[in-house]
């Protein structure tokens, strides 16, 4: 199951598929953001039904903290030399 295409990989990096009986997506989406319920929400039903699923409370604080060194290292703002 393909959901999105990457246009460009850094190098050293490729694609990797998996049969739906092997993977599980995880895809977090705001349907009320620029109207995408809307928009899309009819063409990505036919990937299969959605669910509502919560992460484990106990890998919660290692997620949180994983995803913001994450975005800090990438979204780092260089303050200038005063």
């Amino acid at each position: 199951m393909w959901v999105h295409w990457v246009s460009l990989y850094f190098p050293g990096y490729d694609s990797v598929g998996a049969p739906p009986d092997k993977a599980i997506i995880r895809h977090y989406r705001d349907l009320v953001d620029d109207d995408w319920g809307k928009t899309w929400i009819h063409e990505v039903e036919g990937f299969g039904n959605f669910t509502m699923t919560d992460y484990p409370d106990n890998l919660m604080e290692k997620l949180f903290n994983n995803v913001k060194k994450r975005l800090d290292r990438v979204y780092r703002v260089l303050k200038p030399a005063i």
